[in-house]
């Protein structure tokens, strides 16, 4: 689903017990987080469209824009 979505392989992490259904981490190299149950929870369209959410993220840089814009709202 992943490579589906132009999503490369070594950015995408599976967490088992993971609260959160998927979330992208990382300033420097933003990751996706996965729950390692997703893929039984979900049918195969809805993890394609949930890993494109996420891959959106990770090509804006999302994590480091969204704390550089709250380190700058905090001055």
């Amino acid at each position: 689903a992943a490579q589906a979505v132009g999503l490369a392989a070594e950015r995408v992490r599976t967490v088992r017990g993971l609260p959160m259904p998927a979330f992208t981490s990382g300033w420097i190299s933003p990751r996706v987080i996965v729950a390692a149950d997703l893929h039984e929870r979900l049918t195969p369209d809805e993890l394609t469209a949930v890993l494109a959410h996420e891959g959106v993220h990770v090509r804006r840089r999302d994590p480091l824009r969204l704390a550089s814009l709250r380190a700058l709202a905090s001055l």
